[in-house]
C-alpha cells in the first residue's frame, strides 16, 4: 500500500504505508523507551536531591561529630562517593544505592551513627587528620615510633 501525497509546493511524494500490526510494535517500543528515559530522569533527579541534601547537612554534621575537618575537605569526600558510583547505569543498582544513601544520610542526621562510622563511611581513619598536626616538630625517631605503633 504506497500512497500519494503532495507537498505545499507541489511537487507529489509516496509514503509507505506499514501493515497495523508493525506500527502497534513500534509504537509500543517508542512507549517503552519514553518510560524508561522518564524512569531515568526520575533516578537522576533523586540522586542529585539526595546529593544537595547531603551537601546542606556538612556544617550541622561537622559540628555535631565534632569532627577536625575543613568543610570544603568534607564535600570533596561527599562529591567522591557519589562520584564513586556514577558509571552505574544498572536501575536496580542505582535503586540499591539510593537506598542505602538516604539511610546513611538520615543515620548521620539522627545522630544514629558514631564518629568512627563516619569517618569510615568517608574512607579515611579518624586519626588521619589530627597526626600531621602532632608530628610537626617532632623527631624523625618518634615519627617512626608514632606511625608503626
Amino acid at each position: 500500500d504506497a500512497r500519494r501525497r503532495r507537498r505545499s509546493d507541489g511537487e507529489e511524494w509516496v509514503s509507505e504505508r506499514l501493515p497495523w500490526s508493525v506500527q502497534g510494535e513500534r509504537a509500543s517500543e517508542r512507549a517503552e523507551a519514553m518510560a524508561s528515559a522518564a524512569a531515568t530522569a526520575l533516578r537522576r533527579a533523586r540522586v542529585v536531591d539526595l546529593y544537595r541534601r547531603s551537601l546542606r547537612e556538612i556544617p550541622r554534621v561537622l559540628s555535631v561529630f565534632d569532627m577536625e575537618m575543613p568543610e570544603r575537605e568534607l564535600r570533596l569526600r561527599v562529591r567522591d562517593l557519589f562520584r564513586k558510583h556514577d558509571h552505574i547505569e544498572d536501575p536496580r543498582v542505582v535503586e540499591f544505592l539510593l537506598h542505602r544513601g538516604e539511610l546513611d544520610l538520615e543515620e548521620t542526621v539522627e545522630v544514629w551513627k558514631q564518629k568512627s562510622h563516619l569517618y569510615r563511611l568517608l574512607g579515611m581513619d579518624e586519626t588521619e587528620t589530627a597526626r600531621p598536626v602532632e608530628l610537626q616538630g617532632e623527631s624523625a625517631f618518634l615519627r617512626s615510633f608514632y606511625a608503626n605503633n
